[in-house]
């Protein structure tokens, strides 16, 4: 069982940004991180190397980050999977932006939160 997940999802990543992903179970996790971009570039291969599937070990933490080779130049998302050996599953959903010219606050990709209890009794921490 996934016990606690500490991730920032306000604000929206810029282009570039890290940010730490920490994570509690009762067994061993993988997080798969994927990335969606606005507009789509042409589809490719192989996926970025900031995305794919990561193992975790119960208080590791791991790099987020918003590809350079994704995201310059456009808006989206990335989806974050936390899952543990049982069968628990979280998904985490984050805005991220590349600010430019007439670049407006916000995205209208805002941060979401699925598995688990309802956003208002998960256990994802903000810093």
């Amino acid at each position: 069982m996934i016990n606690r997940i500490d991730f920032e999802l306000e604000p929206p990543l810029r282009v570039g940004e890290e940010r730490l992903l920490t994570a509690w179970a009762t067994s061993p996790m993988s997080v798969d991180i994927e990335c969606f971009r606005r507009p789509p570039l042409p589809p490719v291969l192989a996926p970025c190397p900031e995305c794919g599937s990561f193992a975790l070990r119960p208080g590791e933490a791991i790099r987020i980050t918003a590809s350079r080779a994704a995201f310059q130049g456009a808006r989206g998302f990335l989806r974050i999977v936390v899952s543990d050996a049982e069968g628990d599953r979280r998904v985490i959903q984050v805005g991220v932006r590349d600010p430019g010219p007439g670049d407006g606050p916000g995205d209208e990709s805002g941060p979401t939160y699925a598995g688990g209890p309802r956003l208002a009794e998960t256990p994802i921490y903000a810093r």
